[in-house]
């Protein structure tokens, strides 16, 4: 446990000082020795560990200096930040390079003591696993007296505990509705009957060796379960992601067996049962006592959800996609409006039939924004309504469309293929030129003398003119009249379903074409799409407001080999260099029979392309490059227990979106501005995404810095529109879907790079694991993959990996985790995805992201 005697007594001295530093608040700390292992705890959270002759010290990160930061960074292992400290991190480092720590990292490291101690307001919560032998032993190694913890100094006062009921809630309904919490290991009887707690162990290792299942460490919850008392303050809780009620205990500790289950029970009045959404990684075991300050704060984001607008915009969404009977996940949602905040192209993967194209309509309907607009009356048979395109000002004519030409009884045509015809409008009449093009049926109708000057007059650019062909004795006519109009909001067309076909080998199936032989351009719904944004684009600058976002939905998207159809706009999306479409005066003008198509045209800035993704035998697989233009969201997860209408199973934490804007946009690429904030607002995590970087250095498969911004911008944008909490869940999906969707190859390319990054998955953290980290997490046994997320059971579970996919409903007397075993994997999204992609090079010899 403790190290070499060169550096034994600078271990000593340390931990000596951060001693004296407790000492202050006597009933707040503690000092426990296990087997191989010496802990000082302060406050809530660990603050110095020595074991098998590595040292982990807690420090305070406002107050490492850039230089102390260097050194933790080069030569310590940095876990996480600890789930119950104020905002303090660990790192670790071999015993031996304790004399190396420079004095700013150490000054850290006693900040890091005060701010616990300053955050813990009762007792010391594991005050009887405190070791005095330990202090007395450094009594004597010094020869100086030290100030033992006195815990009965404090009046403990009211008390604040987490209870689960159950293993995944699944009594919490009787709880709530009978006014009580309760625990298992019902084997162990009336807690009331035991004098002592050695009483208690002699009875929990008859039973456990007889039984099995009631560890010392999962039982001695239950001891701790009959010390509270009325007056103290409660949360239930269903795994880490959510709360489900707060209450007052009402009634101490009784044994109930008349129960079914379960028969451990304090009486609860439960003030709050409307749950809500949390991330907290460490409420792992079924009973864990609470500080204050955190109980308030989880009161108090109680009382901001019940003060909160319940029709906001994410809730909206989430309500009419249920309408719709599409059941998707609170995340999943968020992570696909998170997507196209930060990256205007995302592809959607996964099995047939899992909605992916709806849920990409719901967003499209959902942000359909309306303009003000002069709206006519309907035209009348006959009448044909025509658009003022500038050109018809500009030059005094208009194009006619085969529907007026065909009606009109011209006579013969000169050599220039036109004639002469009488045109009547509201200010007179005038004989005007008539020209029939020899490729279309169209044909166009010079504006000359008055009539010009009358349509310049009355008309702008965007307005709606009628024409009309009157048969008369000796000739027809046409007419030419303004509809009367009113201002209207008229909703904006801002979507379209683009079915991929696989004979696209260009981006004409998208753009269109000009044809020479019709000198018109050939549109498409796609380009009609791009041109209304673009128009909406210019019209929300000239009004000084946001524009209105408009989707692109390309279904089956790898039906044809993307690269071939789509290179064109990703490399627009990237450069914002214009499309080049054709070099045709008249189309630009709008003056040919076919569309008005400008020559260039500029990605509109308000448009998001949205693509599904489905593998079998008929699809192409994307290139590393298309994917590192994307956000790559798995829509994998099916719910019928949803759609059938039962409760719904929820796991991890969920994002909830409440500050999500009314107006979806798109700020821009993003760029190294917004790393610089992730490094300033959330070191851990760019400091995660660098040693990330470092493992794929290694095998030359590293990301770029497109990546490393575009992860920045999605946490940032998680964390302003769904608060600090949701920053560890969004980094995790970041990783998952920006670094990992270019791993694919043979299990010789990529065996030893996918165990190295399940390791660091798993750990979280600092530099590169350890090697024999990574080989103890080859083969891990005590996993299970559960909606998505890889986590710890502390059983095996016997795959052929050693790890299982459940989704089946765990009914045993321990309520959630409770053993000494378990472990919180840092990034469980990610582990998870990195689990299926071993499993299936080692059952393939090959492996991909898409699946």
């Amino acid at each position: 446990m403790l190290p070499h005697e060169e550096s034994r007594a600078e271990v000593l001295r340390r931990l000596l000082e951060l001693i004296r530093r407790c000492e202050a608040k006597p009933f707040a700390w503690g000092v426990t020795l296990k087997p191989g292992e010496l802990n000082l705890n302060a406050g809530w959270a660990l603050v110095f560990s020595a074991r098998a002759g590595q040292l982990t010290f807690s420090y305070s990160p406002e107050s490492l200096s850039d230089e102390a930061v260097s050194w933790v960074r080069e030569v310590a292992v940095e876990p996480k930040a600890s789930p119950q400290s104020s905002g303090n991190r660990w790192f670790r480092i071999e015993a031996a390079k304790v004399k190396e720590m420079p004095p700013a990292v150490w000054t850290a490291c006693l900040a890091a003591v005060d701010k616990e101690l300053a955050n813990k307001e009762g007792r010391y919560h594991w005050w009887d696993a405190h070791s005095p032998g330990v202090l007395t032993y450094l009594e004597e190694e010094f020869g100086e007296s030290i100030a033992h913890p006195d815990y009965t100094q404090v009046d403990v006062g009211v008390r604040y505990w987490k209870i689960a009921p159950g293993k995944k809630a699944w009594n919490w309904d009787r709880c709530r509705e009978g006014g009580f919490i309760a625990m298992g290991w019902s084997l162990l009887g009336d807690l009331r009957r035991f004098e002592s707690q050695e009483e208690f162990e002699e009875e929990r290792e008859r039973i456990h060796a007889k039984e099995g299942d009631y560890s010392k460490v999962g039982c001695a919850q239950l001891w701790t379960f009959r010390s509270i008392a009325p007056g103290d303050k409660v949360v239930a809780n269903r795994g880490k992601s959510e709360v489900l009620g707060i209450g007052t205990v009402t009634e101490g500790y009784h044994f109930d067996p008349s129960s079914e289950r379960h028969h451990h029970r304090l009486g609860v009045h439960w003030e709050h049962t409307e749950p809500f959404q949390v991330n907290e990684r460490g409420w792992q075991r079924t009973l864990i006592e609470l500080g204050k300050t955190k109980f308030q704060k989880l009161t108090d984001r109680h009382r901001k959800q019940d003060a909160a607008e319940p029709t906001g915009s994410f809730a909206k969404l989430r309500d009419g996609l249920r309408e719709q009977g599409l059941f998707f996940p609170d995340e999943i949602v968020a992570n696909f409006l998170l997507a196209l905040q930060c990256k205007r192209f995302v592809v959607l993967s996964g099995i047939s039939g899992t909605g992916k194209t709806q849920i990409a309509l719901a967003v499209a309907k959902h942000y359909r924004g309306s303009v003000a607009a002069r709206v006519s009356a309907g035209a009348e048979e006959g009448v044909v309504g025509i658009e003022v395109k500038p050109y018809m000002l500009r030059h005094r004519r208009t194009s006619l469309p085969e529907e007026v030409l065909s009606d009109l009884e011209m006579g013969p045509l000169n050599a220039a293929n036109a004639t002469t015809v009488t045109v009547v409008y509201p200010g007179g009449s005038n004989l005007c030129r008539l020209w029939k093009s020899p490729q279309s049926r169209g044909g166009s109708l010079t504006l000359s003398g008055d009539l010009g000057d009358w349509f310049r007059r009355e008309l702008q650019v965007g307005e709606e003119f009628r024409i009309e062909v009157v048969l008369g004795r000796n000739e027809p006519t046409l007419h030419i009249s303004v509809p009367e109009t009113n201002n209207q909001e008229v909703d904006l067309e801002n979507f379209e379903v683009i079915a991929v076909r696989p004979d696209w080998t260009d981006n004409r199936g998208l753009l269109g074409f000009y044809n020479p032989l019709t000198e018109q351009y050939v549109g498409t719904p796609f380009l009609d799409l791009l041109l209304r944004a673009k128009e909406e684009e210019e019209r929300a600058e000239a009004e000084g407001r946001e524009p209105w976002p408009f989707f692109a939905i390309l279904d089956e998207m790898n039906l044809a080999r993307v690269e071939q159809y789509f290179s064109d706009f990703l490399s627009a999306l990237e450069s914002g260099e214009p499309l080049h479409l054709h070099e045709s005066q008249e189309v630009e003008e709008g003056s040919s029979a076919g569309p008005q198509v400008p020559r260039e045209l500029a990605v509109p800035s308000n448009v998001a392309f949205v693509g599904t993704v489905n593998v079998d035998e008929s699809t192409y697989m994307f290139s590393p490059k298309v994917l590192d233009r994307a956000f790559t969201v798995e829509f994998d997860e099916v719910d019928l227990r949803a759609m059938a209408g039962l409760e719904r199973e929820r796991e991890g934490g969920a994002l909830w979106l409440g500050d999500l804007p009314d107006r979806l946009t798109f700020g821009g690429k993003p760029t190294s501005a917004d790393w610089k904030r992730l490094t300033e607002d959330h070191r851990d995590k760019a400091e995660a995404l660098m040693q990330f970087h470092e493992l794929l250095a290694h095998e030359r498969r590293h990301f770029g810095y497109r990546v490393a911004n575009e992860i920045a911008r999605f946490v940032l944008l998680a964390v302003d529109q769904a608060g600090e909490d949701a920053a560890a869940d969004a980094f995790d999906l970041a990783v998952l879907q920006k670094v990992l969707p270019k791993l694919h190859g043979t299990q010789q390319e990529l065996e030893s790079v996918l165990d190295w990054l399940f390791a660091f998955a798993v750990q979280g953290g600092g530099s590169s694991p350890a090697q024999a980290d990574v080989e103890k997490l080859r083969t891990a046994e005590d996993c299970e993959i559960v909606g998505g997320l890889l986590r710890w059971t502390g059983r095996g579970a016997g795959s052929s990996d050693g790890l299982a996919e459940s989704n089946a409903e765990d009914d045993s007397d321990d309520a959630e985790m409770d053993t000494d075993q378990g472990v919180t994997v840092a990034y469980p999204r990610t582990a998870a995805k990195l689990w299926r992609m071993r499993r299936r090079l080692r059952q393939q010899g090959f492996t991909a992201f898409i699946e």
